[in-house]
């Protein structure tokens, strides 16, 4: 769903899209900073980074800009779980981040 999805959603419109269009992927801030144990999570994110980055760069010339937004974590009761530190833990946010 990472990597399938937006591929074949921005080939499938593709023909519909002009100069002046834009594709926005939702990426992760875990392409800054792996978090374990969640290789394959982390891998499919970096990999929509880099189709990110070739398709802004093979639409650019139609007047298409390719963006990735990569959102950090979040409190939730998944977040906790998983032990990640959120910015309701400044200091250890802030770790993470500088990691």
């Amino acid at each position: 769903a990472n990597v399938r999805g937006p591929f074949q959603l921005a080939r499938a419109a593709l023909h519909a899209l002009g100069k002046g269009s834009c594709i926005l992927n939702i990426g992760s801030a875990v392409v800054r900073r792996p978090v374990l144990p969640e290789g394959v999570y982390v891998a499919t994110k970096h990999a929509l980074a880099g189709f990110t980055r070739v398709w802004a760069a093979e639409l650019a010339p139609r007047g298409i800009r390719v963006n990735c937004i990569h959102p950090g974590v979040v409190r939730s009761e998944i977040a906790a779980a998983a032990g990640l530190p959120t910015p309701a833990d400044p200091a250890a946010f802030a770790q993470m981040l500088d990691a």
